[in-house]
């Protein structure tokens, strides 16, 4: 696939979990002082932040992304030759040009080089 492709997800990456999830995370944390009584509304507005936040993974996932952190950790499924790497996005960074092991995580990422071909595994 080109590298159109990782433009797309990048995009979607920013839209749905860099500004929406952070805002639900935010509005949750901002309504908690307003809550009343006996904490029964604390927890069902934390539940509902809970439902909202796992419906953006999904959708992110639906997209062949995976969430490593919800801090703006995300993995992409990819191709390295032929083997099957990441191409990692921390949030901050405005390209998605590291990758990483399958079988390491973001600390061991390294940049994109000529060895690797822009192409995204299903």
């Amino acid at each position: 696939m080109s590298g159109d492709l990782f433009v797309e997800r990048l995009a979607v990456v920013r839209q749905r979990f860099v500004s929406t999830l952070e805002s639900k995370i935010e509005d949750t944390y901002a309504a908690l002082p307003k809550l009343s009584g006996d904490g029964s509304d604390v927890i069902v507005t934390l539940e509902e932040t809970y439902r909202r936040i796992h419906g953006i993974v999904g959708e992110l996932q639906a997209h062949g992304l995976v969430v490593k952190r919800l801090e703006g950790v995300v993995d992409f499924r990819s191709l390295r030759g032929d083997r099957p790497v990441y191409l990692c996005w921390r949030k901050g960074e405005s390209r998605i040009d590291h990758w990483h092991e399958v079988s390491s995580d973001f600390g061991d990422r390294r940049p994109v080089d000529k060895l690797f071909k822009p192409t995204l595994a299903n």
